[in-house]
């Protein structure tokens, strides 16, 4: 299943409102700006994000462009140099679209984990490994193996590598509030960003060169 038509429509709803907002709303303060920003515009890329998060590049970059003009809109800043954008979303304080729709799935398999939702982790997923390596602990699920994006790309399969892929001192936590805590804190450290990101290079990485039927390097 691909989900470029749907991402096509949500960022095409999104646009539109944030069109409404600068007809409406040009003169008035930023604080003003960044709430119906959050109220009006950030609401059509996140619903039920969970579902429909892309993988592919060109969609999360689509979906990341909603963002970016919306910090424009709010900074009233429309220079064209480099860095520009970046500079304004550190500032907003607004992490990435992608970071977020991260930090709501991590959740929500958090939430199913514990039995807070009418979310099951299928049987064959729900094993966890009996004898961890070093780098794991005991809260570790095992790694699906499959030749398929779709399915190695849906929901369960990749959150499986995303909580692998975090500190035990997260999955260890016993209460909702805590993990959401511990895991907004954690998400300020660059060395955390940056073991994430190669992980995700890798697992795309790895992607093409099945797709292309060429051996994955990492030299």
């Amino acid at each position: 299943m691909k989900w470029d038509q749907h991402i096509h429509q949500i960022t095409s709803k999104a646009n539109l409102s944030l069109g409404f907002l600068r007809r409406n709303l040009l003169k008035c303060p930023e604080v003003v700006k960044e709430r119906t920003h959050q109220a009006l515009v950030r609401p059509h890329v996140e619903y039920a994000s969970a579902v429909w998060d892309p993988y592919l590049i060109k969609d999360v970059n689509k979906d990341e462009s909603v963002q970016r003009r919306s910090g424009r809109f709010v900074k009233n800043s429309y220079i064209k140099e480099k860095g520009t954008i970046t500079n304004l979303l550190n500032e907003l304080g607004w992490p990435s679209l992608e970071c977020r729709r991260k930090h709501h799935r991590l959740d929500l398999f958090y939430r199913t984990k514990i039995g807070k939702t009418a979310l099951q982790i299928p049987d064959h997923l729900n094993k966890t490994v009996r004898r961890p390596m070093r780098a794991m602990d005991s809260t570790c699920y095992i790694r699906q193996t499959t030749k398929a994006d779709l399915y190695a790309q849906s929901y369960f399969p990749r959150k499986i590598r995303d909580w692998n892929n975090l500190p035990q001192h997260i999955t260890h936590c016993t209460t909702e509030r805590t993990f959401k805590s511990t895991l907004l804190n954690i998400s300020l450290n660059k060395s955390y960003f940056f073991v994430m990101f190669l992980s995700t290079m890798h697992q795309s990485c790895t992607a093409l060169a099945r797709r292309d039927g060429k051996p994955l390097s990492l030299d």
